[in-house]
């Protein structure tokens, strides 16, 4: 399993690295460094260190033969949830995703979401490409009412499967399900996507603005950082 794997990798980590990695790099809320460096006692430029050190150690064994696996799994996942998932649907593509990492403190599919450097959390949507322009261009795709199934086949074009269908159709402005058809409303324009349902009616994660670390892994923001004017990028 999955989960067991990465648990025997991070048993060869410093206490801190993995204090790092649970709090900085894969938890819901990311603490600042000096924050972390208050409440553990270290010092702020060991933190800073150890991180470096963590993101190398992931980015050398995602390229290794050990971590292999995990690789395979996000390559497959990447083509299973197409271009925009909600984390319900990446919560159910696989039994190992709910189950934590015990030196993470993390489920595994928030780790998982870490490690893949091309997509962003939008709105309670994991996207690989720009959510507004996919909004747009599913609504110039189905102004002829189609029915559900021709939705699905036209839309796999620009990576919406048809697991994320009814919930991407229903999140979409100016769309409508009647009959087993999907209806556009001419008279609404095309605007932001409308936030997808969370999983267990909570919204827990922050959104993800796309910045990743120096070594590539992405590093999520503080909630609400990323829409603060003026708002510094949280230190690394």
């Amino acid at each position: 399993p999955m989960v067991d794997l990465l648990e025997e990798f991070l048993r060869g980590w410093s206490p801190l690295e993995r204090t790092v990695a649970a709090e900085r790099l894969f938890a819901a809320d990311p603490i600042s460094i000096r924050l972390l460096a208050d409440q553990i006692g270290a010092d702020i430029g060991d933190i800073r260190n150890a991180q470096r050190s963590v993101e190398e150690r992931l980015l050398q064994w995602l390229s290794s033969s050990g971590g292999e696996p995990v690789t395979r799994h996000l390559r497959e996942l990447s083509e299973e949830l197409g271009a925009a998932t909600t984390i319900d649907t990446l919560i159910g593509a696989h039994p190992d995703h709910p189950v934590t990492v015990p030196s993470l403190k993390a489920p595994l599919w928030r780790v998982l979401i870490t490690f893949f450097t091309d997509r962003r959390l939008h709105n309670g949507w994991l996207v690989a490409d720009d959510p507004e322009r996919m909004r747009w261009q599913t609504r110039e795709m189905l102004g002829d009412a189609p029915t559900l199934d021709d939705a699905a086949v036209r839309l796999d074009r620009i990576g919406i499967r048809r697991r994320s269908l009814r919930a991407w159709l229903q999140s979409t402005p100016g769309i409508d399900i009647r009959d087993g058809r999907v209806l556009i409303d001419p008279s609404l324009p095309p605007e932001g996507p409308a936030p997808a349902p969370m999983f267990g009616g909570r919204s827990e994660l922050s959104e993800e603005d796309g910045s990743t670390t120096a070594g590539g892994l992405p590093i999520r923001r503080r909630p609400g950082a990323a829409h603060e004017a003026g708002a510094p990028r949280p230190e690394a």
